[in-house]
């Protein structure tokens, strides 16, 4: 019996990677702390700022323009 592909439905804004909808939110608190840890490890001229969560479209829009008429 073959099981079902794995779900990746949801993109990690600080890493990119891949994640499912219910561990994203779990993810993104570590990643986040990590991120922190290690830029807090560069020299200041290289240090970035925090990245900010995207703010997600409303509902029936698209990221992508669909052909000009």
């Amino acid at each position: 019996m073959i099981s079902p592909p794995c779900l990746l439905d949801c993109v990690c804004y600080i890493c990119g990677r891949e994640f499912g909808s219910q561990s994203l939110g779990i993810h993104e608190l570590q990643c986040l702390e990590k991120w922190r840890t290690e830029n807090s490890k560069l020299p200041k001229e290289f240090c970035q700022p925090l990245p900010r969560k995207p703010q997600p479209l409303p509902t029936g829009q698209s990221n992508q323009e669909g052909p000009k008429i």
